[in-house]
């Protein structure tokens, strides 16, 4: 996985440092070492995060559900704006989670990138994310539910095993690595919490953490 981008890399800079090319090769040559080098940048965090879930005991805090929730909107309000994408909040019930504070963001974050990811592709109708925290029973829960293109049961079925991708012919375009849910899924197993996905091709995608 990490081999292709370093692969790039290495031709597209040979590509420079010996070819006869024009000023504008050279500067779309330099933008692609660019993309996988954040391409692999994105893989080396991810790895890391990973390793520290799979290592390390948590060091849980008390945390509100809607002071995740409202941060995570913050955080992604701009690159939905500027994707068109209606990033909504349903924080009407709030609740504590007992868990690591940059663990819970960093699923929250993961979650709500792959749902904005989903709403990209969709052009026939207005997009949207919700991000919400409600309590079914004895159940918390957190969700990220979004209206994009959904997945099929056989994606859902390996969506969080480690670098897979629903979509590999874009993924890689798009920045995608492969790791995101599988560390989500690690997340939620090191704070006690299951991790569900609902999804229907062409409708949309609903993300359960209780």
């Amino acid at each position: 996985e990490m081999r292709t981008p370093l692969t790039s890399i290495h031709g597209y800079a040979e590509y420079i440092g010996g070819a006869n090319i024009s000023e504008e090769e050279k500067i779309d040559a330099a933008q692609y070492i660019m993309s996988e080098s954040m391409r692999l940048k994105s893989i080396s965090e991810t790895l890391l995060d990973t390793a520290f879930v799979r290592e390390n005991k948590i060091m849980p805090v008390t945390l509100s559900a809607r002071d995740m929730i409202l941060r995570t909107k913050e955080h992604f309000s701009e690159r939905a704006a500027v994707g068109t994408i209606e990033l909504k909040v349903c924080t009407e019930q709030d609740f504590d989670i007992l868990g690591d504070e940059v663990l819970v963001e960093l699923l929250l974050s993961n979650l709500t990138e792959n749902a904005l990811k989903a709403c990209r592709k969709v052009l026939d109708r207005p997009r949207t994310v919700e991000l919400g925290a409600v309590i079914h029973g004895t159940d918390r829960v957190l969700f990220v539910r979004d209206n994009g293109v959904g997945m099929t049961e056989d994606q859902l079925a390996h969506i969080t095993e480690p670098f897979y991708r629903t979509d590999r012919s874009r993924s890689r375009g798009e920045g995608g690595t492969g790791l995101g849910l599988s560390l989500c899924a690690r997340i939620a197993k090191a704070h006690h919490a299951t991790l569900k996905f609902q999804s229907v091709p062409e409708k949309g995608t609903t993300v359960f953490v209780t």
